[in-house]
């Protein structure tokens, strides 16, 4: 009985490997133009719309909105954890050339500020509820590019 269950294992390996190996060059053929189907209709993403991003905030919604809020400090828990996590975060989405609203000398001055005094104004630049941010207060600002040249 086990031998017969080595069998079938390997049988599915094999055949799992088989599909595998078909399928990937389709992939690529299908992945590749159909994103840049999407990309050419709701145009690039920009780093404030990154999933990541977006789930680091709605993770702690009412304890980040509770310290924005309070202007309470920033050795709270998971808030510095956060702080950290969105700092990485834009700084990956920066490096492959991202567009953003943030103006990235902005966040890394909050940023370096947040550690120690708080954390409010860090988490202000990627609060925002209507989808438009601000860049350090302006509506409407221009987007931002942040290839290196």
């Amino acid at each position: 009985m086990s031998t017969a269950s080595w069998i079938t294992d390997g049988l599915t390996s094999v055949i799992r490997g088989a599909t595998q190996i078909i399928t990937t060059p389709l992939t690529w053929f299908v992945k590749m133009p159909l994103r840049g189907i999407i990309t050419a209709i709701k145009g690039v993403p920009k780093i404030e719309e990154n999933p990541g991003i977006q789930k680091l905030m709605k993770n702690n919604p009412s304890s980040i909105a509770h310290y924005i809020n309070a202007g309470l400090g920033y050795r709270s828990g998971g808030i510095a954890l956060t702080q950290k996590a969105l700092h990485a975060k834009f700084k990956c989405s920066q490096s492959k050339g991202q567009h953003t609203n943030i103006d990235p000398s902005e966040e890394e001055y909050r940023y370096d500020n947040g550690l120690t005094s708080g954390c409010v104004e860090y988490f202000k630049l990627f609060s925002f509820t209507n989808k438009k941010p601000t860049v350090m207060g302006k509506e409407n600002a221009p987007l931002i590019s942040t290839k290196k040249l």
